[in-house]
């Protein structure tokens, strides 16, 4: 049978303890710096890419022909058809005359779509999750453009439907005394996300 440990052993215990806690911070505060700094290089990158090309530099004075057109611009409009299709999430414009980086740069987003993807983040920020992945019918103008989104926790929780097409929101309480989910007629999607 072991001896118990006196106060001094325990105070060494619990430095060394505290000592190695704090360590570990160190570690994970580094890590997270290092994370940051991968996610603006890939940012960089990212931009970098859809950056249309610097111009070709000039011919110089003496040269008496003209540079032979790159593939590209003496490529047929047909060819545009049969160009690879856009990676996931990027759409695609087929505007005729345009070069192959500007049909594949993303269109920017209307007003009414960046209000939308704004508080679809808010959303998810706020630890609310896509209940599924389908599109249902939005019952104010008919289009299957409504995205669900619930939270749950011990107290009950909250269900969220946004349609995508007209911006109308509705939201259920769900609270533990209660088997089903109740309507919340006061609710606000702008007000709750602010």
């Amino acid at each position: 049978m072991s001896a118990p440990e006196t106060a001094a052993e325990l105070t060494q215990r619990l430095a060394a303890a505290v000592r190695e806690v704090e360590a570990t911070e160190a570690r994970l505060a580094a890590a997270r710096i290092q994370v940051r700094d991968l996610e603006q290089a890939l940012a960089t990158a990212r931009a970098r890419e859809a950056a249309p090309p610097p111009p070709p530099p000039a011919a110089p004075v003496a040269q008496a022909a003209p540079a032979a057109p790159a593939p590209a611009e003496a490529a047929p409009a047909d060819a545009d058809a049969d160009a690879a299709p856009a990676a996931d999430g990027e759409v695609v414009d087929n505007t005729p005359g345009q070069t192959e980086a500007e049909r594949r740069a993303p269109r920017p987003l209307t007003e009414a779509e960046q209000i939308i993807d704004g508080q679809r983040r808010a959303l998810v920020k706020r630890g609310f999750r896509r209940d599924d992945l389908y599109y249902h019918q939005c019952k104010e103008c008919g289009e299957h453009a409504v995205e669900s989104y619930t939270l749950a926790g011990k107290p009950g929780g909250r269900d969220i439907h946004l349609c995508l097409a007209c911006g109308k929101s509705w939201s259920w309480r769900r609270r533990p005394e209660y088997e089903d989910r109740q309507l919340d007629d006061t609710w606000d999607l702008a007000t709750f996300l602010r």
